[in-house]
């Protein structure tokens, strides 16, 4: 299990940082960015409130395994969101619903 960040989420999910411009291309370029999004979530510590954030991916409905799958995926499929939030409208609040 990974430790939340607290420099990223407050307790009510608000996104406390910034994801840099290159990042956010780099993890929502078309195709299979998927290498990208493991890797930059590794190197941010991009590591989400679990609970806050399984609420937060079951808005999208795209995800059956939510209550399973590992820390490290919540984080990764948080941060491919993030980043194509970010390039579609230029912000992203958080893990706010």
């Amino acid at each position: 299990m990974q430790k939340v960040n607290p420099y990223l989420f407050d307790e009510y999910g608000n996104f406390l940082a910034e994801i840099p411009a290159h990042i956010v291309k780099a993890c929502s370029h078309a195709g299979d960015c998927l290498a990208d999004v493991e890797y930059w979530q590794n190197k941010l510590n991009f590591v989400c409130p679990r609970q806050l954030a399984i609420n937060y991916l079951q808005e999208f409905g795209a995800w059956e395994d939510l209550q399973t799958v590992d820390d490290i995926t919540i984080n990764q499929r948080v941060l491919w969101i993030a980043c194509g939030e970010i390039k579609e409208s230029g912000e992203w609040f958080g893990l706010i619903n």
